[in-house]
């Protein structure tokens, strides 16, 4: 084998290794959600329905009654399209059981925008379960549409706007409670 070789496949075994690891942190994070549900069910937020088989999978589940994504996915029923920089939800006060932010709030452009839709998605549910990219991949620092770092711990949601030296610099979360 030539060293090119094992170097592409070192970095193929890799790749898989965080996809595999993707789809564990959106398992756990929907399997929780559905720990949560009532009778009111789960509002999925930035569901992707469509793009792959395992974000179609979560979005037709019973217990999610809307997906909510930048565009309505054909062939999704249960998509509808909101832009949560731009408006706010068309739903009503606690009208879900959980809102499930998994993979999303990272994308938006600044800690402000974070808030206002954490406290948007506080507004319409019960709680809310946010899942985001692990600070351990490497792929979640080379994407050039991740602007946050957002991690829950212990009820605490702590957000951080992202830079090259963050890391190096320690975690100095801006955190908010009464997150449900």
């Amino acid at each position: 084998m030539k060293p090119w070789q094992g170097l592409l496949a070192a970095g193929g075994i890799y790749l898989a290794g965080i996809t595999g690891n993707l789809l564990v942190q959106k398992e756990r994070a929907v399997t929780r959600a559905l720990s949560l549900v009532t009778d009111r069910g789960i509002i999925n937020i930035g569901a992707g329905c469509g793009r792959t088989f395992v974000s179609r999978h979560y979005c037709d589940l019973p217990e999610v009654v809307v997906n909510i994504d930048l565009a309505v996915v054909p062939g999704c029923p249960k998509c509808l399209a909101v832009d949560l920089e731009k408006a706010a939800l068309p739903f009503g006060d606690l009208e879900f059981d959980v809102a499930l932010a998994s993979h999303v709030l990272e994308h938006l452009p600044s800690r402000a925008d974070c808030e206002r839709a954490v406290r948007e998605l506080q507004r319409v549910a019960d709680r809310v379960y946010v899942a985001g990219p692990s600070r351990q991949s490497v792929i979640a620092w080379l994407v050039p549409g991740h602007h946050l770092w957002v991690e829950e711990e212990g009820g605490v949601l702590y957000v951080e706007e992202r830079t090259w030296w963050s890391r190096a610099a320690g975690r100095d979360p801006r955190e908010w409670d009464g997150l449900r």
